[in-house]
């Protein structure tokens, strides 16, 4: 009766394992479809709000001199920063996913998530793509752009007050 009960506990661990296997992928096929999906239905509205955004960083520059006035122009780069970054990482995944598909679309998500971007850039220049990879580049330099204002515009606040 004791060997009855240890195979049936081996059967039910093995069972539960593999529940745990085949639900793990289902959430990373859900989470790479959902993402996917995402970054498709919005790849038009991309590049317009990207462009939106540089327009509304250039008026916070003037904003983001007068002391007064610097709160709104922190939290205006702040949301520029975070948006940019969001485009950046829809369009890294678009151009990942067109070129080598799933795999490289994994690959890039499960190097922390921010590998993606640097997946992108392998796609790009192994296909060469050279205004995929123009894209990027302009994409990272406006993200770190805006990064760097609001590290400033929060240093001068901090000096000021």
């Amino acid at each position: 009766m004791q060997a009855f009960a240890n195979i049936a506990k081996a059967i039910g661990s093995l069972m539960v394992g593999i529940i745990g296997v085949a639900i793990f992928f289902l959430m990373v096929g859900l989470f790479l479809g959902g993402t996917v999906a995402i970054s498709r239905v919005l790849e038009p509205y991309l590049f317009k709000a990207f462009t939106i955004t540089l327009i509304l960083g250039a008026i916070l520059i003037p904003i983001a001199f007068i002391r007064a006035t610097r709160p709104l122009a922190l939290i205006g780069y702040g949301i520029a920063e975070k948006l940019t970054t969001l485009i950046l990482f829809l369009h890294a995944i678009l151009i990942t996913w067109s070129f080598w598909g799933a795999f490289g679309v994994c690959i890039g998500l499960f190097l922390a998530g921010v590998g993606i971007v640097p997946v992108a850039i392998v796609c790009t220049v192994f296909n060469r793509e050279w205004f995929g990879l123009l894209d990027l580049i302009i994409l990272i330099a406006a993200a770190i752009g805006f990064r760097c204002i609001f590290f400033w515009v929060a240093h001068r606040l901090d000096v000021d007050a």
